[in-house]
């Protein structure tokens, strides 16, 4: 190449291996990030470039290349300006361009090669993630033979499956009879289970560790009606010593505990210290066998989904072992829904704690956590731009596609997700991580702003009737009835556009109404928009060291072309470098929208705006410098001399300070007469009769 400020490196024998000089100058690079549109799917990160491939070094399929074995697919790439990386992608296609002549020194030989971020390979998997439930236990326990998981049987199978799946390798044997998977029921960190009948039977086994030191055996259930008269099996366990575990349940109050054919604890469920006990709601049940000194203890305890903590009571009986779980099995008696079926040796942590959670389906979480922690499960790099506890609090995490996961966090807390700039890896940057930025560039139309530079009066993006939706509930309605922006037909609004946002949030009652707000306002923001900024920085060079830093969600503005500088929100980016007689030209273009509902006010600072005050029937002229502001609502009057002036204040595209304003009087409109310095932007016009007066810069409320 004919400059270092640019370098492009790609990842094999360990290390990041420049190739820049390799790179046909005859071709541009071109590097695109971030996302094309609000409200599209995620965008990946991508690279176009040209390899010089008169030596067949970049053939990946040449085995006499030097590269043979070692660059493919995915193989990582690197591009950086200025030691600053702009992308890290991974080389997912190759393609070779020659000549049909043997002869390497006429015609063009070169490789196109293209390059996708994470979410490339991301959007391809089509299988859900497992429930937060089975993620975690597996996690947590351990698949495999060294560790202290001994059977794991998740219940979570297709509705035709023959047999039950074991997570554990040597645990096999299991015998199905009346059962029925992908049921209806099922608690929030699971994915539909597995329901008996009331003539069901299962029965499954363990692997064995060589650990006769103690054991826990846990489950989940729940009873479609509590079961009348009687003695009704819960659950069964079988040790290798051939004792036999068994918790019953008598006349819908009593539980059961027998080892053996002793009866060694008896307990009222439903007494002091059991919780509601209402075992037609879903369970955690946990059997916990220790021995010491003589002595075998059981505890038997349980948590109910939404409770307040496990309940339950310790048995001992006489015994110098406990020996190894070797079979479970079922009920056979009354309609139940069983699921996440596991035993571990005693050396496993307690089936409590951080397990109760994923049994709840981690809810309340924040958006930045969820993200970190599912990033985290995969082994996949992540970075968040953003305080966690800032980020919304989550529902519930269902069974779903990664990339549907990762959408709906985006949704729920209004972030940004996109390739890491620096590594194969993802970053989210949440909602409040974009509030009230310091520009990271400062343009002015006419001097370093390359065109086109179009403002754009549509309807994109434009919302009056908004509904938020949520995952597995209900819904929330929020509609502008009046405005400019409103559902009212024209001149008076703009006609109805529906917008149906889904989002997974803790608290539906108290949430859904305040994101519909938030949605609603996003799509209601009467301004233009101005789709993209193009900068050009072979004319402009002292923009590079900004361009180069800035990152998706960063703040720009342009000023000189509306009376106030315009606050834009960039959410993607295209970089496009050239070469032009051995010299570096580079254009960057920015996918920018408004960034007005980023800028929310500061308590202490900022201003409230008035919604219902106009020049009323008064018109003024250039040279006025008093002006009657008339109000109708009595709660919008204006601050008093001596009272917060002077402030600025827009009327027909005129901003103009208020350096005093008088007392209220009448009983409605509320008059009140300002004196002003006119055109504060360059702008001294008429001001017309009934023009709304707002504050220059009001204090939006943030979410």
């Amino acid at each position: 190449m004919p400059s270092q400020d640019v370098a492009v490196s790609l990842f094999y024998d360990g290390a990041w291996q420049g190739v820049d000089t390799e790179v046909f100058t005859a071709e541009k690079i071109k590097i695109t990030r971030g996302d094309g549109d609000e409200g599209a799917a995620l965008r990946p990160a991508k690279v176009t470039l040209t390899f010089d491939n008169r030596t067949d070094k970049y053939r990946p399929s040449n085995p006499e290349s030097p590269l043979y074995g070692k660059a493919g697919r995915n193989t990582p790439l690197q591009v950086a300006v200025d030691d600053i990386e702009q992308t890290t992608v991974e080389a997912t296609s190759w393609e070779p361009d020659q000549p049909l002549s043997t002869d390497r020194t006429k015609g063009r030989w070169s490789v196109d090669l293209e390059a996708y971020g994470l979410l490339g390979r991301i959007s391809q998997w089509s299988d859900p993630l497992r429930s937060p439930f089975y993620r975690f236990n597996l996690a947590t326990y351990g698949p495999d033979g060294t560790d202290t998981l001994v059977g794991y049987y998740p219940c979570e199978d297709p509705r035709d499956a023959r047999k039950l799946f074991n997570a554990v390798p040597g645990g096999a044997g299991v015998f199905l009879r009346n059962v029925g998977f992908q049921s209806q029921q099922r608690f929030a960190g699971s994915d539909p289970l597995m329901d008996l009948n009331t003539d069901g039977f299962v029965t499954g086994t363990f692997a064995t560790r060589g650990v006769d030191a103690g054991w826990q055996f846990s489950w989940t259930m729940r009873y479609a009606e509590l079961p009348g008269a009687g003695l009704f099996s819960i659950v069964n366990v079988t040790t290798t010593t051939g004792v036999i575990y068994e918790l019953s349940f008598e006349d819908g109050v009593n539980l059961f505990l027998t080892v053996g054919n002793t009866v060694i604890g008896t307990v009222v469920a439903s007494g002091v210290g059991f919780g509601s006990a209402d075992f037609t709601l879903w369970h955690m049940f946990r059997m916990k066998v220790t021995q010491s000194a003589g002595t075998v203890s059981v505890e038997v305890s349980w948590m109910q989904e939404d409770g307040d903590g496990f309940h339950g009571f310790t048995w001992t009986y006489a015994g110098t072992t406990t020996g190894e779980l070797k079979l479970w099995g079922l009920t056979r008696d009354v309609e139940a829904t069983f699921g996440h079926i596991l035993g571990v040796t005693t050396g496993a942590d307690d089936l409590e704690g951080p397990r109760v959670d994923a049994f709840h389906g981690h809810p309340g979480e924040p958006a930045g956590t969820r993200f970190l922690r599912l990033m985290d499960e995969l082994g996949l790099n992540a970075t968040l731009l953003g305080v966690e506890a800032d980020t919304w609090p989550m529902g519930p995490q269902r069974g779903d596609t990664f990339l549907n996961l990762l959408q709906e966090m985006a949704r729920t807390d209004d972030a940004l997700i996109f390739d890491s700039r620096d590594e194969i890896g993802l970053t989210m940057r949440g909602r409040v991580d974009r509030y009230n930025q310091t520009p990271v560039l400062e343009l002015t139309f006419g001097v370093d702003v390359a065109p086109p530079f179009k403002e754009i009066l549509d309807d994109l993006d434009t919302h009056n009737r908004v509904t938020v939706s949520q995952r597995d509930g209900g819904d929330y309605e929020a509609i502008l009835a009046t405005g400019d922006m409103s559902v009212q037909p024209p001149p008076d609004g703009v006609g109805e556009y529906k917008q149906k946002v889904d989002v997974c949030t803790e608290d539906e009652d108290a949430d859904l109404p305040v994101l519909a707000g938030w949605w609603l306002n996003r799509g209601t923001l009467a301004r233009s928009r101005y789709a993209s900024v193009t900068v050009n920085l072979g004319a402009n060079p002292e923009l590079a060291d900004a361009c180069n830093a800035l990152d998706i969600g960063d703040l720009i503005t342009v000023a000189g072309y509306e009376p106030d500088p315009v606050p834009l929100i960039v959410i993607g980016l295209v970089d496009t470098i050239g070469w032009h007689n051995k010299r570096i030209t580079r254009s960057v273009t920015f996918t920018t929208r408004p960034a007005d509902l980023f800028l929310p006010g500061v308590y202490g600072t900022a201003r409230y705006d008035s919604g219902s005050t106009t020049t009323g029937s008064t018109s003024y002229a250039p040279s006025a410098t008093s002006i009657v502001f008339s109000t109708t609502v009595r709660g919008d009057v204006w601050a008093t001399t001596g009272n917060g002036t002077p402030y600025d204040c827009v009327c027909a595209g005129e901003r103009f300070t208020v350096t005093a304003m008088g007392a209220v009087s009448g009983t409605g409109p509320y008059l009140q007469t300002a004196t002003v310095r006119r055109g504060a932007n360059g702008i001294n016009k008429t001001l017309p009769a009934n023009a709304e007066i707002h504050v220059a810069t009001p204090g939006r409320y943030a979410l």
